[in-house]
């Protein structure tokens, strides 16, 4: 039950933990201009410089406040996951990690009632093409449309599922919601 799921989440986190603390490509690159960059060379005209500010601070993915986040998620905190999880830099994460990120934002919205929230939210998903969350994000869709009255575009959605994904987990369940909206 629960204590299981409680215990599986803290071993996954801890295990991401690890691998980020331990992986080389996670350490953020300093680029800085030389001075022939910084500042353009004088025209005849003695016009002055002119300075372009560039992005000295790329975005950085915060894993401890992914952790934290997720904690509150598995509390059913959601108020607190949805601002943890909107905080994070997703940009700067891989498709799998930014796929949760924002299925379960989504989520959150969803539980809290706010089902036109977890659907502009699970629009963002769709650019993380190796998200390993696509087909729950189309039940998810599509029980966001049917709450708010929206039939056509939740069938769209599970019927998405049954022909996209007829391995995904959520399988049945789309074919089910499908087959329902049918009679």
């Amino acid at each position: 039950g629960r204590r299981w799921r409680g215990r599986l989440v803290f071993f996954f986190l801890l295990f991401c933990s690890l691998c980020f603390f331990f992986n080389d490509t996670a350490t953020t690159e300093i680029y800085t201009l030389s001075l022939h960059d910084a500042l353009p060379i004088f025209e005849e005209a003695n016009e002055a410089p002119e300075v372009v500010a560039e992005d000295e601070n790329p975005p950085v993915f915060n894993r401890m406040l992914y952790m934290n986040a997720v904690f509150a998620y598995q509390r059913e905190d959601y108020q607190t996951a949805t601002r943890q999880f909107s905080d994070l830099a997703v940009e700067a994460s891989d498709d799998i990690t930014a796929g949760n990120v924002l299925y379960w934002m989504a989520d959150c919205y969803f539980q809290l009632g706010q089902p036109s929230k977890a659907l502009s939210v699970l629009m963002q998903l769709d650019l993380f093409k190796e998200s390993d969350k696509l087909d729950d994000s189309m039940i998810l869709q599509g029980l966001a449309f049917r709450q708010l009255g929206e039939e056509e575009k939740a069938v769209a959605a599970f019927s998405g599922v049954v022909e996209l994904y007829p391995e995904s987990e959520y399988y049945r369940l789309a074919q089910m919601e499908y087959n329902r909206s049918l009679k």
